[in-house]
């Protein structure tokens, strides 16, 4: 991660955080953007042939909000990477994802 990138992370998640949501981006390799707030979503994930994968959160959000929106984010995309047919958006493999991506931060003081 760029000392830019670093920065941006230290601005919007908790700091014992930033190392581990940095190299979920740089590991799996999607487009990110913090985006202006929006009063219909907190943050999305999409995935296109042409674009790939991209994750965006909304940058009014606390520091926790802002943690917890990424990681439900970036357990979608592993979804979409680990199942060649369609799942549920919020069904049992995406459930495990986000179990399995909260727990390093479940576990820190």
């Amino acid at each position: 991660m760029s000392e830019k990138e670093i920065k941006i992370f230290e601005k919007y998640l908790p700091i014992d955080t930033v190392e581990y949501c940095g190299n979920l981006w740089n590991y799996h390799k999607f487009d990110f953007k913090i985006t202006k707030p929006r009063s219909s979503k907190l943050g999305d994930y999409c995935f296109s042939r042409k674009n790939g994968h991209a994750i965006t959160v909304n940058s009014n959000l606390n520091k926790y909000s802002f943690l917890i929106t990424y990681l439900h984010e970036v357990a979608h995309l592993l979804v979409q990477k680990n199942y060649i047919r369609r799942k549920n958006p919020h069904g049992k493999e995406w459930k495990d994802a986000f179990r399995t991506l909260l727990r390093p931060v479940m576990d820190t003081d």
